[in-house]
């Protein structure tokens, strides 16, 4: 799916903008999320974070609490972002060209 970036108050703009995770509650979902991403996923609680080395923003993963109900934990959040900075430095350096030592 692509979402445009800058629009104001865009949930997801920010988390790109800023590379800090951001919550959206359900009361705020049509506020600060795009339409086609409304329509696609629906109204509840979502959590976005940033995919992102230390210089560089790649993307944004999106959570929400949709099969349990229950809303993720602060030290879940963590994990996962840490989970997510490594996987853009994997990502970032399998698309470095590596010299031939053959």
């Amino acid at each position: 799916m692509t979402i445009a970036l800058g629009q104001p108050d865009d949930a997801f703009t920010y988390v790109m903008e800023h590379g800090t995770r951001t919550i959206v509650p359900v009361e705020d979902v049509a506020a600060r999320l795009p339409l086609n991403f409304i329509e696609r996923f629906g109204h509840t609680r979502y959590v976005l974070l940033p995919v992102r080395t230390r210089s560089h923003q790649l993307g944004v993963l999106v959570a929400d609490n949709y099969q349990t109900n229950h809303w993720i934990a602060d030290d879940a959040l963590d994990g996962l972002q840490r989970l997510l900075n490594r996987a853009a430095l994997i990502y970032l350096y399998g698309n470095f060209e590596t010299p031939d030592l053959a």
